[in-house]
């Protein structure tokens, strides 16, 4: 439902998924497009079958609308998730504030998200799509070198959301895929 008759005219609506994690106060708002909001939808509301999601392993992972982040939210930690659809002249988000970091990583039992910069962009787009494959392509720690040369090592069980520069996912997709075909 992206649009609505008014006045004999349509208005368009954009679509934003709230998400309330568990542990954290402040709800976690990103517009999505239409296909997006419906898919993740569809996806939380499968019946009970082998085809549901597996809430102690899984991720809903996407990019915003605008494709400045992708995101990836532990399904055990969502307490709620809020299918917004709001006329395009309005928005439930404030403006997302400066970063100078790549990645955010909110974890289990931090009051604060831990800030990342990858080293290499192929690590951000890794992690983004290991934590959208199940069951997971790496073991219980996901380790990457920060942009200063140092290693860091995620506890993968403890994520509960991340929030990642969608162009490091793009621009690491793009050399994974280059390394693939070099390798071929």
């Amino acid at each position: 439902m992206s649009e609505q008759l008014t006045n004999g005219g349509r208005r368009a609506f954009k679509h934003f998924l709230k998400f309330v994690v568990s542990g954290i106060t402040a709800p976690f708002v990103y517009e999505v497009i239409e296909s997006e909001s419906k898919r993740i939808r569809d996806y939380l509301n499968i019946p009970t079958d082998d085809k549901s999601p597996s809430i102690d392993t899984e991720f809903v992972v996407f990019d915003t609308a605008d494709s400045l982040l992708s995101i990836a939210v532990a399904i055990r930690h969502i307490d709620v998730v809020h299918f917004l659809e709001e006329p395009a002249d309005h928005s439930p988000m404030d403006p997302l504030p400066e970063r100078e970091d790549e990645a955010l990583i909110y974890l289990q039992g931090q009051d604060e998200p831990y800030p990342i910069s990858f080293d290499d962009p192929r690590q951000a787009a890794e992690l983004i799509s290991g934590l959208d494959s199940q069951p997971y392509y790496f073991d219980a720690f996901y380790s990457i070198v920060d942009d200063d040369g140092e290693m860091l090592s995620l506890n993968v069980a403890h994520i509960k959301l991340v929030e990642i520069e969608a162009e490091v996912v793009h621009e690491g997709q793009e050399l994974l895929a280059h390394d693939q075909h070099r390798d071929n």
